[in-house]
């Protein structure tokens, strides 16, 4: 039995959670927009700053049902919907990070991006699925010391449950698959890996979250109270573990900045070169060479798009006399803003 309690302490750190996770949003999209390397993935990270401030104030109004019991319902749609927003929208900013990491058509490049739409209609599907099973009454249980709760049926629960788990099991794993043999210095490698496995921190919390509300051993006047806390606990780490790796690699590369450039030259020793061309003739009969050079590991660090044109006169004899070859070539840098933090 969980007694009915204030609570204050734990929700004292859980405001100063939210502090940290609307810190590292704003730092991160300024540095994105001072370095000029804004993508999708910092516009998403916004989008829970949407919901923080909502769920701020419905943390502390949870607990004291005093004044509130009359607009309970609408509150707690002001909770659930932002609590939603901010975490499915942080998942999907860790899938776009992900994603960017990779050069367009990388089949891991695909999947990355598929998993950042997969969020967002998780997300509609859940809030579809809230305002057709609440519209009841009767699936309202109403509690005298927290905001009541729309209870959803037990089948559609775990539905819920199920896709928390496993999209943050997918956010673990896909890094890990996709970078463990990636060739860059040891160190650089195991510190982007460890700060991706950070997911491992949302699926522990969305674990613990959904186990207190399936387990019939949190019973009590303070339950209600302490299974919303978790939730807030959810949500405001999901938003620290999406910020953390481009917050992260910032202060790494410049307090490291030195020991980079070694271990950036001992790892260019390490690349490998690949190159592909083809030959063709376009309508006019002059010969066109494309090629491309690729220079680095399967992330496509950097590569060189090659086009020779070649255009071939002939004489009154039918020889060839005049060779008038011209090339274009661009070189295009795909490195990971997270490898380009500095100024």
């Amino acid at each position: 039995m969980i007694p009915l309690e204030p609570f204050v302490p734990l929700k004292c750190v859980l405001t100063v959670l939210y502090a940290v996770a609307i810190l590292f949003t704003v730092f991160r999209f300024w540095n994105r927009c001072r370095t000029q390397r804004l993508w999708w993935d910092d516009w998403v990270a916004l989008v829970p700053l949407t919901g923080i401030p909502i769920l701020l104030a419905i943390l502390w109004i949870v607990g004291r049902p005093s004044g509130v019991q009359e607009i309970a319902v609408p509150l707690f749609w002001l909770s659930a919907v932002p609590f939603l927003v901010v975490v499915w929208a942080s998942r999907a900013s860790l899938a776009l990070s992900i994603a960017r990491i990779f050069v367009p058509g990388s089949p891991k490049r695909q999947i990355a991006l598929f998993l950042a739409c997969l969020c967002a209609a998780i997300f509609i599907a859940m809030i579809v699925q809230a305002l057709v099973t609440c519209i009841d009454e009767g699936t309202w249980a109403h509690h005298a010391a927290s905001l009541p709760s729309c209870q959803l049926h037990r089948h559609l629960n775990i539905v819920c449950a199920i896709t928390d788990i496993v999209m943050d099991i997918c956010l673990v794993a896909l890094p890990f698959y996709a970078l463990w043999n990636v060739g860059l210095p040891r160190f650089q490698r195991r510190l982007i890996l460890t700060l991706f496995s950070a997911s491992f921190l949302t699926l522990l919390s969305a674990l613990v979250y959904r186990s207190m509300m399936f387990s019939p051993h949190v019973r009590g006047p303070g339950a209600p109270v302490v299974i919303s806390m978790m939730s807030h606990i959810e949500a405001s780490i999901s938003v620290i573990v999406c910020n953390l790796l481009v917050v992260v690699m910032v202060f790494y590369r410049k307090i490291f900045r030195s020991s980079l450039e070694e271990d950036s030259l001992a790892s260019d020793r390490e690349k490998t070169t690949r190159t592909h061309y083809t030959v063709e003739r376009d309508a006019n009969g002059n010969t066109v060479t494309n090629g491309v050079v690729s220079m680095g590991t399967e992330m496509g660090l950097s590569y060189v798009d090659v086009s020779t044109t070649t255009t071939t006169t002939k004489d009154e004899e039918g020889q060839p006399s005049v060779i008038r070859p011209a090339h274009t070539m661009k070189l295009t840098s795909t490195f990971d803003s997270i490898y380009q933090d500095l100024p």
